[in-house]
C-alpha cells in the first residue's frame, strides 16, 4: 500500500516539474517575440515615425542572441524534461501557446499603442484587421527561425540527457 503511495506520489512531483518546466519555456519564447517585436518598433525610423503595423515587405525577426537564447532554452527543457511524449506535447503546447500570448500582446499594442481604435473602430468589424496584422507579425517572427530552432534545442537537450544518464 505503501508502494503504491510512494509511486504516485513520485509520478506527481515528476510531472509538476514538467509542467512549470513547460510554463517557464512559454513564458521564455513569449518574452523573446514581444521583446522582438517591441525592439523592432522603436529602432526603426519608419516603424516608429508613422505607425506601420504592417508591412509585407519588412517586419520584425528573432536577433542572433534571441536565437541563442531560444536553443539555450531548448536544450535546458529537452535535458529537464522527464520523457519524450511529455517532450513532444510541450513543445507544441509551447510553440501554440507561445504565439497566442503574443498575438494578444501585438494585437494591443497595434489597437492602444499605434492608436489605430480611432480608425478601425469606424470600420465594421475593423478589430479583425489588428488580429490579422498581429498574427502575421508573430508568424513572420517564429517561422521559421523560432520554431525549427526551438526544436533543435529541444533534440539536443534530448542527446544531451540521454548521454549524461545511463
Amino acid at each position: 500500500m505503501w508502494e503504491m503511495v510512494n509511486g504516485l506520489k513520485a509520478r506527481l512531483v515528476k510531472r509538476r516539474r514538467d509542467v512549470l518546466l513547460t510554463l517557464a519555456w512559454i513564458t521564455a519564447v513569449t518574452v523573446l517575440i514581444i521583446a522582438t517585436h517591441r525592439t523592432f518598433y522603436i529602432t526603426d525610423i519608419r516603424f516608429a515615425t508613422y505607425n506601420i503595423p504592417y508591412l509585407s515587405y519588412l517586419g520584425p525577426a528573432f536577433s542572433e542572441l534571441a536565437l541563442l537564447a531560444l536553443i539555450m532554452v531548448g536544450i535546458i527543457v529537452g535535458t529537464f524534461l522527464s520523457d519524450m511524449k511529455r517532450l513532444v506535447y510541450s513543445y507544441f503546447m509551447t510553440m501554440i501557446s507561445s504565439s497566442v500570448l503574443a498575438g494578444v500582446y501585438v494585437y494591443l499594442f497595434i489597437w492602444f499603442h499605434l492608436g489605430f481604435e480611432a480608425n478601425l473602430s469606424q470600420i465594421a468589424f475593423g478589430w479583425e484587421l489588428a488580429i490579422w496584422w498581429s498574427v502575421v507579425n508573430v508568424f513572420k517572427i517564429m517561422v521559421p527561425n523560432g520554431v525549427i530552432l526551438s526544436f533543435l534545442g529541444v533534440v539536443i537537450g534530448t542527446v544531451v540527457r540521454t548521454v549524461v544518464s545511463p
